[in-house]
């Protein structure tokens, strides 16, 4: 866990420098952004009934992973990443390219339990798959879908589950922008994946037409890179659509881009690194 004194830049260089060479520059996974009416009550129930520790991170509430990712919360009505206003509900992640979280439990039917007790929504019972884990489906108070997992391998926040009518060209587009090894997910062909600093980004193939991120209870996701403008410049490079050119903020420096799914992506880097 780390102190509540390291600053977000401070945070991205250490996950930064701690991941291990896999042949290319590999960003690191930083944080997953939501939209909620509460934004307090959504960090406090997401340390509460998920993991994580509620801090305060440049203003915004947000939990923080002991792996150090972020889950970040913002309200509803906040602006859009090129400063548009949405003046319609915002809805919950499912239909959406990102069309769930994941988070792993030592005993999951002990979580579910507790969900019971509370009066979440519980979307699915747990299913056993073969000896490898075993999962179900709650759902957060403003819309958003849960994968709950029994995972041995991995503990806490554990995946992000992307959906594309094109999985196969979906997950090579994650890896040529932001690195990593494509490899099957507990070996199932079905389900493509990359690990970023511990945790999965998953791509599933779906028949149905997919609506992009922004303006839904999750946003966008966020990677870290060590320098923006060379970041920035693969992008452009390979004709990646950039949603918002870099800023300053705070101690940090980003930008967004949009995968061809749609899946708004905030791409965040130290200032000091220029």
């Amino acid at each position: 866990m780390y102190p509540r004194t390291v600053t977000s830049a401070m945070l991205l260089l250490i996950i930064l420098f701690s991941l291990p060479s896999q042949g290319r520059d590999v960003s690191s996974y930083h944080h997953l952004h939501f939209r909620v009416p509460d934004t307090a009550a959504a960090a406090a129930w997401y340390a509460k009934f998920m993991s994580g520790e509620q801090v305060k991170i440049s203003g915004f509430d947000a939990v923080r992973q002991p792996n150090g990712i972020l889950l970040i919360f913002s309200p509803n009505d906040r602006p859009g990443v090129d400063g548009s206003v949405y003046e319609g509900e915002v809805e919950g992640s499912a239909g959406t390219a990102v069309d769930h979280i994941g988070f792993s439990f030592p005993d999951l039917n002990a979580m579910m339990s507790v969900y019971r007790d509370n009066g979440i929504n519980i979307l699915q019972e747990p299913k056993q798959v073969a000896d490898l884990f075993s999962y179900g489906f709650v759902e957060d108070p403003w819309g958003t879908k849960i994968e709950v997992m029994q995972d041995p391998d991995l503990v806490g926040l554990h995946h992000i589950h992307v959906l594309s009518q094109q999985p196969e060209e979906t997950i090579k587009w994650y890896q040529m922008q932001f690195g990593g090894e494509i490899t099957a997910f507990k070996n199932i062909p079905t389900l493509p994946a990359i690990n970023y600093s511990d945790i999965w980004l998953i791509v599933q193939g779906s028949d149905q037409p997919l609506s992009g991120t922004r303006f839904h209870s999750i946003d966008h996701l966020g990677f870290g890179v060590a320098d923006i403008e060379t970041a920035m410049s693969g992008y452009r490079e390979h004709n990646v659509k950039i949603a918002a050119e870099p800023r300053a903020f705070g101690d940090l420096k980003i930008a967004f881009v949009e995968s061809p799914d749609g899946v708004l992506i905030e791409i965040v880097a130290p200032a000091s690194a220029e």
